[in-house]
């Protein structure tokens, strides 16, 4: 071969008319290539000669070396990159020749074509070469191995043909990326029935100087390396997947910089950080027992001896508190740097476990109970130092035996068939036995038996836990007693009465007569204890009951229901006059005086009964009855009995709506209050109001205190109705001073209300140092018992006025002394005064009485001028009525008073 013919280092073959073809040609001689050359360049000459090999020779064409065709497939194999061997064949196939073609270029075109088909040919991977329409011009051999058709059915077929539509599209796309850009394109894609993946190098051929006209495609199959990615991708997952679910914190450390390089998701989320925060931070910012020296002494030592290192330490978590926690951590080297791999382990939940079982340990030894456990055999296999004291058995005693060593004999085979059956059905059993100590005693228990389950849901063992219940026992007669009978007298209590009841029911209706339920209240009872004291009052009521008890049959019951309130039972009456008889003889018996401490006590008995059948009730509703009808008795005037009958019931019905009504009136607001001014008779200058409750009922409209006061008398709704009332006027006395207006206000305030338990605390806090507050009681009061709460309310501030004076009973001699500063003249004197000289003498009288004992006077119920005159006349000060203004709401009397 002549030197001339290599130029640039390239031989080109090509005549400007050559047709690119990669089949069918013949091998040629020698060439040679400058050592400057690139693989690429030697590719191209060993193509465009059709040799096997090329010379690398000097400037001075002395040979240096050889370039084979192993060495060019070992680079086209290179698995990172296949950008030289495939330029190097572009190269050649678009080489344009540079010179004038020998006579000879035929023969030498043959020759090379078949050479070069016999080099790509040899190629183990696909090669093809497709025109810019996606036909088909050459391919090699391991193309039509993948593909399954040989040559001639593939050449100038189109892409369609060949890959199937969707592989077509793919490439046609990949095919004009390649010609737009001009440059190469790698991609991956799979054709061919064995669904392998390939990754595709496209790079454009074309004519010297001019555009690419086809598309070269050289495939590397990397079936192999995609299914070694993946697999490799699984193994992640599945490590990770461990990794993240394990109970346990697992990381890697990086030694020097104590950063924490990976971990998995308990490691953060245990210390309470987000993945984000614990990536910032390192072993110094979380440990709380060791400084940054002594980690890093502790990593040293590790890697000196290079094992694994075990020990416990404490974890600073985010929010403070800490976390005990057991390292286990090994050193390691990657890629050159050092690692720590470390699990960290929460013992917290041990420890506390391990302290709950030293604790339970303690209970069990130091129990005050007695405590055994039992086999599957029920053979003892344990007992506490408790078990000892109390059945006599020493643990050695009794270890192996069953413990039917301690049976009494006292119950029979059913009881303990009983106790099995629920040990076995519930998992235990609760309740009492008799059993026997090793001296024989036989002693009362209280046993608890527990069992305790397998893991197939058997019982393995069974833990009895008793306690000596002896000194209970002994005294059960003594609490049956305390349970049924009342403690101060001595007589049936509520509960036994009930029991007696329903048996008294039963008997009377087999014998067919009648049974009388008496409810009895003592009447003067609570002045008694109030003024003797309670001690004396206990005393009153066991003389009560004693009585009570001495005057009844043998067969009947009488029982104390609490406080001063007895039942008595009368069984077997065949006639109504037996039962009068009795409650007669018991009257007396009640009233006759009784010697307190020097002192005679009188009291007598108000008694409400209902009689059965004739009541065809329950035990119940008969004593409900009964206690109705006691009501009646006393508000019929103490001391007497009364006989339940139906049209009581209605009252007590009514009385129970009407309550009911008034609670809901409250909570609804429909209560009122007016004032009623109060004026000096003499100037006509305002000086007060009295406060007056009304009703604006949603049925029956505006209600006076004369509609509905009556139904809440003794009864806790009168004492919520006066709460409100005081607390609704102080609330307006208030506004009133906030807006200028300085009026006393006048209030009615009941016996009972006055006496209820926190009257004087409750008015203390309403009044808040306010002034002008005046109570109004009536003249039936008992001052000398009221007279300690007066003196409390008058320490606040509070003035009392007498009311309705000259309708009681007041004597001159109290009259001087009565905690009053006020008396007002009942309006029934003054409104007919004018017209009956008794009723006049009566004002006159009582004007001066006031004016002696120096209180001041109020007539009220004035209608007409003349009355005014009068009184003042006779040295009346004040006085209030129609005639002077009706009772108005609280904006009319503002406006009142300012003209």
């Amino acid at each position: 071969m002549n030197n001339d013919h290599v130029q640039s280092g390239i031989a080109s073959p090509y005549s400007p008319d050559a047709d690119i073809r990669l089949c069918g040609m013949a091998s040629p001689e020698v060439a040679s290539v400058p050592p400057e050359s690139s693989v690429k360049d030697a590719v191209g000459v060993m193509l465009a000669c059709g040799i096997p090999s090329v010379v690398v020779v000097d400037p001075a064409v002395r040979p240096v070396g050889i370039v084979t065709e192993r060495v060019i497939l070992d680079a086209m194999h290179d698995a990172v990159s296949l950008a030289d061997p495939v330029s190097g064949i572009m190269s050649i196939l678009s080489a344009q020749p540079k010179g004038n073609p020998a006579e000879d270029l035929d023969e030498k075109k043959r020759v090379q074509e078949a050479s070069l088909g016999e080099f790509v040919d040899s190629l183990p991977d696909p090669v093809w070469l497709v025109d810019k329409k996606g036909k088909f011009l050459a391919c090699n051999a391991r193309f039509c191995e993948h593909v399954g058709a040989p040559l001639g059915e593939i050449l100038g077929k189109r892409l369609e043909t060949i890959f199937g539509a969707k592989q077509a599209r793919q490439a046609r796309k990949q095919d004009r990326l390649v010609m737009e850009t001009g440059g190469k394109v790698t991609s991956e894609e799979s054709f061919g029935s064995a669904g392998l993946i390939f990754e595709t190098v496209r790079v454009p051929v074309g004519r010297e100087n001019a555009k690419p006209d086809s598309v070269l495609c050289i495939s590397r199959d990397i079936s192999r390396r995609k299914q070694a990615e993946q697999e490799l991708r699984d193994r992640e997952e599945v490590f990770s997947a461990i990794v993240n679910r394990a109970a346990d914190s697992i990381m890697l450390i990086d030694a020097q910089s104590l950063r924490f390089v990976e971990f998995n998701r308990v490691a953060h989320q245990s210390l309470g950080y987000t993945r984000e925060e614990f990536e910032k931070l390192t072993l110094v910012d979380i440990q709380a027992e060791l400084v940054r020296e002594q980690i890093r002494e502790r990593i040293r030592s590790s890697f000196e001896s290079g094992s694994t290192i075990l020990f416990d330490t404490l974890h600073r978590k985010k929010d403070g508190t800490f976390r005990e926690t057991r390292v286990s951590s090994s050193p390691v080297l990657l890629h050159g740097k050092s690692y720590l791999s470390a699990i960290w382990s929460d013992i917290g939940e041990q420890k506390r476990a391990q302290e709950n079982l030293r604790i339970t340990a303690s209970v069990f030894d130091n129990s005050q109970e007695g405590i055994f456990i039992t086999d599957s055999g029920n053979r003892i296999i344990e007992v506490n130092p408790a078990f000892s004291r109390i059945t006599g058995y020493s643990r050695e005693e009794v270890l192996g035996r069953d413990p039917r060593l301690m049976r009494s004999g006292r119950h029979s085979v059913d009881f303990y068939r009983g106790m099995w059956q629920s040990i076995l059905e519930e998992g235990g059993w609760r309740g009492e036995i008799w059993n026997r100590r090793k001296s024989g005693e036989i002693f009362a228990e209280l046993l608890s038996i527990s069992a305790i389950l397998d893991g197939k849901g058997k019982a393995s063992r069974h833990v009895a836990i008793f306690s000596d219940i002896s000194h209970f026992k002994a005294h059960e007669e003594e609490l049956s007693r305390i349970a049924h009978y009342d403690a101060l007298t001595g007589i049936p209590n509520r509960v036994l009465l009930e029991d007696r009841m329903r048996q008294g029911i039963a008997q009377t209706m087999r014998e067919r007569n009648m049974m009388a339920v008496c409810y009895l209240d003592l009447d003067g009872f609570k002045s008694v204890n109030d003024t003797l004291g309670h001690e004396a009052g206990d005393a009153v009521l066991v003389e009560v009951a004693r009585r009570i008890s001495g005057g009844i049959r043998g067969g009947d019951t009488v029982a104390r229901l609490g406080g001063d309130e007895f039942v008595v039972l009368l069984l077997g009456l065949s006639r109504g006059e037996e039962c009068a008889e009795t409650l007669d003889r018991l009257h007396r018996l009640i009233s006759a005086p009784i010697d307190i401490r020097g002192t005679s006590a009188a009291l007598g008995a108000s008694i409400g009964v209902s009689i059965y059948p004739i009541d065809n009730q329950d035990a119940d509703t008969l004593l409900r009855h009964a206690d109705q009808a006691m009501y009646v008795a006393k508000e019929s005037g103490k001391n007497r009995y009364h006989i339940y009958d139906s049209s009581l019931d209605r009252r007590a019905r009514d009385r129970s709506e009407f309550s009911k009504s008034v609670k809901d009136a409250l909570q609804a607001g429909q209560f009122e209050l007016h004032y009623q001014p109060k004026i000096d008779l003499r100037t006509g200058r305002f000086v007060g109001a009295e406060a007056l409750l009304r009703w604006h009922h949603p049925e029956r409209g505006l209600l006076y205190p004369g509609e509905f006061l009556a139904l809440a008398k003794n009864s806790e709704l009168e004492i919520e109705l006066g709460e409100w009332v005081i607390e609704t006027a102080l609330d307006q006395s208030r506004k009133w001073r906030k807006a200028g207006l300085d009026i006393d206000i006048s209030i009615n305030v009941s016996i009972r209300h006055l006496e209820s338990p926190g009257f004087v605390e409750r008015l203390k806090n309403r009044l808040g140092g306010a002034s002008g507050f005046q109570v109004e009681m009536m003249e039936t009061v008992d001052t000398a018992k009221m007279g300690g709460i007066i003196d409390s309310c008058r320490e606040l501030g509070v003035r009392f006025a007498l009311d309705d004076f000259g309708t009681g009973k007041s004597s001159f001699s109290s009259l001087g002394s009565l905690p009053f500063e006020e008396f007002k003249i009942d309006r029934s004197f003054v409104l007919n005064m004018m017209q009956d000289r008794n009723h006049m003498a009566i004002v006159r009288g009582i004007i001066s009485l006031a004016r002696a004992f120096e209180r001041h006077i109020v007539a009220e119920g004035i209608e007409t001028g003349e009355q005014i005159s009068a009184l003042v006349e006779m040295g009346c000060e004040m006085g209030q009525g129609y005639g002077i203004a009706r009772p108005m709401t609280a904006g009319e009397l503002e406006k009142w008073i300012q003209h």
